[in-house]
């Protein structure tokens, strides 16, 4: 990843944004496997404004976004563990999404994600 890219914490007034980000990675990603009436309804549970909103006001939930050029291109959430777990440590968290656009996807985009969650 070049210096061009910058990784950082989004900001409250970007949930729009970066509901947006979410939307167009997924359906980039697994669009093609549904139908687009039930697409349509998962996204508006998972990728509102308003549910972003709350998920980036969540102290229990981290937001990294990468940006290139005032364009977000990337994201991750990560959260408490809520997957089935025996017994997991009190400080340990999961993953919950990462997702690049992807045309770029090959940059080391994710790799950097990944660091900052570990």
């Amino acid at each position: 990843m070049t210096g061009e890219f910058q990784l950082r914490a989004p900001k409250a007034e970007e949930a729009s944004k970066l509901a947006s980000l979410g939307r167009d990675t997924f359906i980039e990603t697994f669009g093609p496997l549904y139908r687009k009436e039930d697409l349509d309804h998962f996204l508006e549970g998972a990728y509102s404004d308003t549910v972003i909103a709350e998920e980036l006001a969540d102290p229990k939930l981290a937001h990294r976004i990468i940006e290139f050029k005032n364009e977000l291109i990337a994201f991750i959430k990560v959260g408490p563990v809520h997957v089935p777990a025996k017994s997991p440590s009190p400080d340990a968290a999961e993953i919950w999404q990462l997702y690049v656009r992807q045309s770029f996807l090959g940059e080391g985009i994710g790799s950097c994600l990944m660091n900052w969650a570990m």
